[in-house]
């Protein structure tokens, strides 16, 4: 797994994540009938997990719902894009509110191509000093209510 970038939003932030696998996984998908050996092995729940924990001891995991509340003050994570090819493949979520202050973990694992339990570690202060730093592209916007991430 590798964090390549993480942006601060005042109500949240994004994160890019992507994955390197032992297999190819759109070679070996269940469904797959394109060239190559075929179906392979069975990728049956071979879905990505992902979760951030934080400092306080909260954590959230993608619910994989796009339905899910936001804006309420509630830790959330959601994937909002994905796609890759062969054995890379990036992932794209937005998690809110802000975290707070103290060390964050981000876990992956991906049985499915080879991917076991990974993390990565940050210091949550770095989103949080990017977060003050941000300013709205436009003023009349500043008042508006954000029901997307």
């Amino acid at each position: 797994m590798f964090v390549g970038d993480v942006v601060a939003f005042p109500s949240g932030f994004k994160i890019s994540v992507t994955t390197f696998g032992r297999l190819n996984y759109f070679r070996f998908r269940p469904e797959h009938d394109g060239p190559g050996p075929g179906p392979g092995p069975d990728l049956t729940g071979g879905v990505l997990r992902f979760g951030v924990g934080f400092g306080d001891g909260s954590k959230v995991t993608d619910a994989w719902d796009l339905n899910q509340p936001h804006g309420d003050g509630s830790r959330v994570l959601m994937s909002t894009a994905s796609g890759g090819g062969n054995r890379r493949y990036g992932h794209h979520f937005w998690c809110e509110p802000l975290p707070p202050p103290g060390m964050m973990r981000f876990v992956c694992e991906w049985p499915a191509v080879g991917i076991p339990e990974s993390e990565v570690v940050l210091d949550a202060q770095v989103i949080l000093d990017a977060a003050a730093k941000a300013v709205p592209i436009w003023e009349r916007d500043v008042d508006l209510p954000d029901d997307s991430p």
